[in-house]
């Protein structure tokens, strides 16, 4: 009998490790997400600032801020974008936004389900919705860090005026896109974060996409000027852009990776600059990354036809 009691506290004491360490935004957390914007490059940095009660509901208090680096006059600046109100059961992960809690992420949705997600209240809201819609078309499994995480990939609904999109995975959120929904057919070129760079707490470890070198590498030299900076045009687009690149990054290599992070498109650059016709792709937003030997730069195509 007592060999039995042994054996029951064993594994208790494993499930509560698991459970523990699957809750969601765990006292340490840290999220890093890639910033590249025309000359600004950087990183968002967000951090778990511990509990308060909503409605009558605890929740995790978010902080988020960037680091941002003005390739244009070499100065670094930190921006407060507030703070995100979030709580977790089982399966999904809720926000409170306009005065109510939504559910952001959920890992028992099935392909074809649809989840209705706030606007991101940071933005600038002038045209847009108060709520979008994504719709989930897979689900599965990814392995990290030793734990079997499910995963829900995702896409927004036509017409839909926020977004996340990409893989989504239980305990970490969105890999190719923001946490936060982001504006997606209301306001162009304006957006809070990118996809992850990083993620880490004390107990699950860190979990590093390869974004970038380092969780808060900011640029790499030398650095783009106003006169030698890259220029993609027009963007948005109803197909083709057209890519310029400076002289030193001539030969470079070119990109494009849909909203599910699969790419589409790999060439060269071999004559300063390119021209990419994406007719035959669906409306949406697309990420091109241009690779040079001494740095990468990634930028967001919006394909509008």
């Amino acid at each position: 009998m007592k060999k039995l009691i042994l054996i029951f506290t064993f594994v208790s004491s494993i499930y509560a490790n698991h459970a523990r360490c699957q809750s969601w935004a765990p006292d340490g957390a840290e999220w890093y997400y890639d910033y590249v914007n025309f000359w600004y490059t950087g990183y968002v940095h967000v951090t778990v600032l511990g509990d308060t009660v909503i409605n009558d509901t605890t929740c995790r208090i978010l902080h988020r801020e960037s680091v941002i680096y003005n390739q244009e006059f070499g100065t670094t600046n930190t921006y407060y974008y507030g703070r995100s109100y979030m709580f977790s059961d089982a399966d999904r992960v809720y926000i409170f936004e306009n005065e109510k809690f939504y559910t952001l992420y959920d890992f028992s949705a099935s392909p074809g389900d649809t989840i209705i997600i706030p606007q991101n209240s940071s933005l600038p809201q002038s045209g847009c919705d108060t709520e979008g819609m994504i719709v989930v078309i897979d689900t599965g499994t990814m392995n990290i860090n030793g734990l079997n995480l499910r995963k829900i990939t995702v896409h927004w609904s036509d017409e839909s005026h926020w977004a996340i999109y990409g893989n989504v995975v239980e305990y970490i959120g969105p890999i190719d896109s923001y946490m936060l929904p982001e504006p997606n057919w209301c306001v162009v070129d304006l957006f809070e974060g990118g996809p992850l760079r990083c993620y880490t707490d004390p107990e699950f470890g860190l979990y590093n996409t390869g974004m970038a070198p380092e969780c808060d590498y900011l640029v790499s030299l030398p650095e783009l000027t106003e006169n030698n900076e890259i220029l993609i045009f027009p963007n948005p687009s109803k197909g083709v852009f057209n890519v310029k690149v400076p002289e030193e990054l001539n030969g470079c290599e070119v990109k494009i990776y849909d909203y599910t992070g699969q790419l589409i498109f790999n060439g060269l650059i071999t004559s300063g600059e390119h021209n990419t016709d994406l007719t035959g792709f669906a409306s949406g937003l697309y990420t091109i990354r241009i690779e040079a030997a001494t740095r990468t730069i990634s930028r967001t195509l919006v394909l509008d036809k």
